[in-house]
């Protein structure tokens, strides 16, 4: 099988052409060529600028591919400067679980509706991120339903590899009794490992009976006052902690705020085949690796 990635050189996009390779499938990998990465001769690449669409053209106008993953589409012009210019058999698409509004209680994909929703074609800096990956939808089923798609409605991706170091930023806050603002420390959310999300966008490429916007997220939920929770044994210790250095509104405001609790459903996802891990079974030994490494950096 030939695949194309656009963007498999940092996080859950190294994991999938790690799960690609090892289903022996021809990998290519298309990027501006400014990060290594360290899968050798084991992948062919195309240096190229995903948002222009000149080096689109020059770059993928001749060539087919089984199954195109694009992780790097981010608002609808994204999808205008690309899809009239590939040929694919299908094309996978990295969304979010942004797309949303409100992103509260249990999510759906029906919860979202694509199709009619109000369409203009914008570039990446004139939207913020949520509206930018609703418009990437839009512009798919609006003006390319003809494409053989899959929209991936990702939740919070975390990993040891996680760039946003959004996680990690509250553990090191807390181990070093630093202020941070938290407006939400008990709402419940979803996540998705970056190795499983790596996973299930690899798992799509055998699926021939779907078409469409679709859930991933590992089982369970979790609110950050149980993720912090694992660094107390006590937890009078934990909550003095909590409201003494994270509920400070004159803090440096939190990456999750102002997050509802909500849980992701999965079952579109499970019914096509793919069991999702439970959260509890690695957030344990995530943390510790976290915390390995802020110890290294004292």
């Amino acid at each position: 099988m030939k695949v194309l990635v656009l963007g498999g050189t940092r996080f859950f996009g190294i994991h999938l052409v790690d799960e690609l390779l090892k289903s022996n499938c021809d990998v290519t990998i298309a990027t501006r060529g400014l990060t290594s990465d360290s899968f050798g001769n084991k992948v062919k690449r195309i240096r190229l600028d995903r948002h222009d669409e000149l080096s689109i053209i020059n770059n993928l106008s001749d060539k087919y591919f089984d199954v195109i993953y694009d992780n790097l589409a981010y608002c609808s012009n994204d999808i205008e400067i690309l899809l009239p210019h590939i040929h694919c058999g299908k094309y996978v698409v990295t969304s979010s679980t942004s797309v949303y509004n409100p992103l509260k209680g249990d999510v759906k994909e029906t919860d979202f509706d694509s199709i009619t929703y109000p369409y203009i074609n914008c570039k990446r800096n004139e939207v913020e991120y949520a509206e930018g990956k609703r418009l990437v939808e839009a512009a798919i089923l609006q003006k390319f339903n003809d494409i053989n798609y899959i929209c991936v409605r990702f939740p919070f991706v975390i990993g040891k590899d996680d760039y946003t170091r959004r996680l990690i930023k509250y553990i090191k806050c807390y181990k070093e009794k630093k202020k941070l603002y938290i407006n939400n420390i008990k709402n419940e959310m979803s996540f998705i490992d970056s190795k499983e999300a790596g996973k299930f966008l690899a798992f799509l490429k055998d699926i021939n009976n779907f078409r469409g916007c679709i859930n991933a997220a590992s089982d369970g939920t979790l609110s950050i006052y149980e993720i912090l929770s694992t660094l107390e044994s006590n937890k009078n210790d934990l909550d003095e902690n909590i409201y003494g250095l994270f509920l400070r509104n004159t803090a440096e405001i939190a990456p999750y705020n102002d997050v509802d609790s909500y849980q992701i459903d999965t079952f579109l996802a499970k019914q096509l085949g793919f069991k999702f891990s439970n959260i509890n079974s690695w957030i344990d030994s995530l943390i510790k690796e976290y915390i390995k490494e802020i110890e290294r950096n004292y």
